[in-house]
């Protein structure tokens, strides 16, 4: 019985020995390799190290996003948190309040039957009043009249800026145009054509508001009027508004 024990440990101990001979075999034969072949066997055992990390790390990505998801979705949101403190309550509807038979029940039809309205029951909302036709009338005849008093202001501000002509120089001219005349008046600074009779003039040049040049266009011989016209307005035939076609050039 003694020598089968102390014969154990010697076979394990030449076990140990083969594992080590295999090792220092193995390591022999990595030392016998050409420089090259060793370097692609440890580029190839990198690799193989790397592709073991980066499993890891997805499987161990995956697993926190798992926990994330799960997270958000037993979180409560508005909804859950509202139904938890009772807001919901305003959205149920009232309970039917149901009329007791009293004619069922043989008691008189005159019995009072009206119930209190149930909590949370949508109250009437109060109709204002219409205006009687006096107050009407009297608002209709307010509305008018301020409209009246500002058509009144804006046609008398419009009639104000219309332009006026007083005098033309010189006030002759030949048929063939291109004179430069010089028109006054007022309201000629916002001018946007000058008007020998009904021909418009070449050219427009306003100086001021009290004056202007226009070149006059060709024209048949005769007199016509000088007038300006304006967003305003045109301005009207007066003395010293007149220029005759016609005569020699100096």
């Amino acid at each position: 019985m003694a020598g089968s024990e102390t014969g154990v440990p010697k076979k394990g101990a030449g076990v140990a020995a083969g594992g080590a001979g295999v090792a220092a075999g193995g390591a022999g034969v990595a030392a016998d390799l050409p420089a090259g072949a060793r370097s692609k066997l440890q580029d190839r055992l990198l690799a193989r190290r790397r592709r073991r990390k980066w499993k890891v790390l997805a499987v161990v990505g995956a697993a926190a996003a798992v926990v994330a998801v799960a997270v958000v979705a037993l979180t409560p949101g508005p909804a859950q948190s509202r139904l938890a403190t009772g807001d919901h309550a305003a959205s149920v509807p009232a309970p039917a309040v149901r009329t007791p038979r009293f004619a069922a029940q043989g008691h008189s039809s005159k019995a009072p039957v009206a119930a209190k309205a149930a909590v949370g029951a949508p109250v009437a909302a109060k109709v204002p009043r219409s205006k009687t036709g006096a107050t009407a009338a009297a608002s209709r005849t307010s509305r008018t009249s301020r409209t009246s008093r500002a058509s009144g202001a804006s046609g008398a501000s419009r009639a104000a800026s219309v332009p006026a002509v007083s005098a033309v120089s010189p006030t002759k001219g030949p048929t063939a145009g291109r004179t430069w005349v010089t028109v006054r008046g007022r309201n000629l600074g916002k001018a946007l054509a000058v008007y020998f009779g009904d021909t418009r003039a070449l050219r427009l040049a306003p100086v001021s508001a009290s004056e202007l040049r226009a070149l006059a266009p060709p024209h048949a011989p005769g007199t016509v009027v000088v007038s300006v016209a304006s967003s305003a307005g045109r301005s009207k035939p007066a003395t010293g508004t007149r220029y005759t076609f016609g005569t020699s050039r100096s």
